[in-house]
């Protein structure tokens, strides 16, 4: 399931405002199961590290960054 899409100049914005974990939960929550606070803090986390790969300049500011998040076995009840 895709919860985020833009390109890497948005993204290292979302990034650095701080909006990433909000982004990601927005697409999250409809589809899955509303995200605890652990979940969030690990998107949040994690996305530095993503943002620290694609800091460079070999990489044009406008190439597409997309996270998508695989759930198996999930049921809505």
């Amino acid at each position: 399931m895709l919860v985020y899409q833009a390109s890497k100049a948005e993204f290292m914005d979302d990034v650095d405002r701080d909006l990433i974990a909000d982004h990601i939960t927005a697409a999250f929550e409809p589809r899955i199961h509303r995200a605890n606070p652990r979940e969030v803090e690990s998107w949040r986390n994690s996305m530095q590290y993503v943002y620290r790969v694609l800091n460079c300049e070999a990489i044009p500011g406008g190439c597409g960054v997309a996270i998508e998040f695989g759930v198996a076995g999930v049921c809505r009840g």
